[in-house]
């Protein structure tokens, strides 16, 4: 019972969302480990500690263990100030000297020891790690010292603090075979557990808590494959900041997943984790989104399966038969829009994202593609379709029937009429019997 409490609680600080239950469920099943990976900027735990301690308190409670990586930056600044040590950095990187190591490694521990320490005042559970997790190699850039890349990450220690129910918190220093000590930026040691790991999703809290625009106003979402030159070129990117877009855009090429990465402020963590939009930075690396003119090239059993789990109906039979102006379909087969002929513009017959692969940018992606393709379009909706509170954020105008919610974009008001007498009447496409929890959906 009382764990119960705790979920209902847990919803009613998130906002029982349907979003935030189906994050909740999607994390508590499955390779507890591969949870989520939150990376931790030393001036965000120097600044806003009990912030963060709070939210990773909550998710022990919730049976939630992620796997905390911080830095150290602005600490280890001061502690070789106050040794009379001189600094210097390299596109935000630190040169490490040998003579720096010991007063490194030092901050590193308390910062490590402070926070997990912090974690258990409110009540929840986690270890430090701060050795035996990274072997190390010098630093292809010759420039930065005693610097290190991670040739191996050593995941027992995470492991087995993960299966005693505590959060893991990793510094990110490195040892090699030989003993050496090497001082490793906490993005890219960051970077390697992810690789090794795999998680769900990977969040770095941050000061800045996003991307910044030129007005200082945070960039919501950042597709990577069209965006992320033109950001550097205008300057939006640059010094550390652009070091962790590089990171993760490094990353995403590298991994043969779908990877949620937010950048994100501290006191936010838990709507970074268990909503779709956040309220930070979504990074993506951009759907590979395939137009199609037929079904021709299209396997139809992937795809009626995509329908069908997403609406939770079995498709009639003959609806493949049907003729389309074209279809975007995800190349993963997790999104679609089906897109019917019609006088006056386009309609669009079925819209729908894999329940696991929301808060991925699937649909936005999908939905902005659609937009550029269609000057006019209309659809129909169920009043109990859970995301049409999103179709009136993004429709010219809607119309309400008993049955169906019309909506449409840029239509005329000559041609609302036949479009809706076009929609209302279209006999349906699903059989009425249900079968899941339907997904994202038009």
């Amino acid at each position: 019972m009382k764990k119960y409490k705790i979920i209902i609680d847990f919803l009613k600080v998130i906002g029982a969302t349907r979003e935030a239950k189906r994050y909740l469920k999607l994390f508590q099943k499955g390779d507890p480990t591969r949870f989520a990976i939150i990376r931790i900027g030393g001036g965000v735990i120097q600044e806003s500690k009990d912030l963060i301690a709070v939210d990773l308190a909550y998710l022990s409670s919730i049976n939630l263990y992620p796997i905390v990586i911080h830095g150290g930056g602005p600490q280890i600044d001061n502690a070789l100030k106050e040794s009379g040590i001189r600094f210097k950095k390299i596109d935000g990187l630190r040169i490490t000297t040998r003579k720096q190591l010991p007063i490194i490694k030092r901050a590193l521990d308390r910062i490590n020891a402070e926070l997990v320490s912090e974690i258990q005042k409110f009540g929840g559970f986690a270890i430090g790690l701060t050795e035996d997790i990274f072997i190390a190699e010098k630093h292809p850039d010759e420039r930065l010292g005693y610097a290190g890349t991670v040739k191996k990450v050593m995941l027992a220690p995470i492991i087995r603090a993960i299966k005693a129910k505590k959060i893991p918190v990793v510094s990110c220093l490195g040892f090699d075979e030989e003993g050496r000590i090497y001082n490793i930026n906490a993005d890219t040691a960051a970077r390697a557990v992810v690789r090794a790991v795999k998680p769900k999703k990977y969040i770095l809290i941050t000061e800045e808590g996003g991307v910044r625009d030129d007005n200082w106003e945070t960039i919501s979402h950042i597709n990577l494959a069209e965006e992320l030159e033109p950001m550097i070129k205008r300057g939006v990117l640059k010094d550390g900041m652009l070091h962790k877009v590089r990171e993760v855009d490094n990353l995403l090429n590298e991994l043969k997943y779908n990877l949620v990465v937010q950048i994100a402020p501290a006191g936010r963590l838990l709507k970074e984790l268990f909503t779709d939009k956040g309220s930070g930075t979504f990074i993506k690396r951009g759907a590979d989104i395939q137009e199609y003119y037929s079904y021709g090239g299209i396997d139809k059993d992937k795809l009626r399966k995509l329908l069908e789990k997403s609406f939770g109906r079995e498709l009639k039979s003959g609806y493949f038969e049907k003729p389309i102006s074209f279809i975007l379909l995800d190349n993963a087969y997790r999104g679609t829009a089906i897109v019917q002929p019609f006088n006056s513009g386009f309609y669009l017959d079925k819209f729908c994202v894999k329940d696991e692969a929301q808060g991925e940018g699937i649909a936005s992606d999908i939905w902005n593609l659609l937009i550029k393709k269609c000057n006019k379009l209309f659809w129909r909706s169920k009043p109990s379709n859970p995301i049409n509170s999103w179709y009136f954020e993004n429709a010219s105008g809607c119309i309400k029937f008993p049955k169906w919610y019309f909506f449409w974009i840029n239509l005329t008001d000559d041609e609302i009429k036949p479009a809706t007498d076009y929609a209302i009447n279209l006999e349906e496409s699903l059989v009425l019997q249900k079968l899941d929890q339907p997904a994202l959906q038009a």
